[in-house]
């Protein structure tokens, strides 16, 4: 489980991970590398199967974005730079 209160989370998952991925962003976005069909359970959570789905992967952010990447993906490098401005 991954979790943060006031905070972006990217988790970085290998291209063959076979997980059920359970997310909840009550004020941000979610972006994935990879393709996802979403089962939405409310307007704020949400959840999909990659391969298998035979692990559980549960990612939270109160106030925050949730993004998913591939190994070796660049790093949106103006997202972070306009983050880094607000701190």
């Amino acid at each position: 489980r991954f979790s943060t209160h006031n905070g972006d989370v990217t988790l970085v998952i290998p291209e063959k991970t076979n997980a059920t991925v359970s997310v909840a962003t009550f004020n941000g976005e979610f972006d994935s590398s990879f393709p996802v069909s979403v089962t939405s359970t409310s307007k704020h959570r949400f959840s999909f199967t990659l391969g298998s789905g035979s692990a559980r992967l549960d990612v939270e952010t109160f106030n925050g974005d949730i993004r998913l990447r591939r190994p070796g993906e660049r790093r949106d490098k103006d997202h972070d730079r306009d983050h880094d401005r607000e701190d």
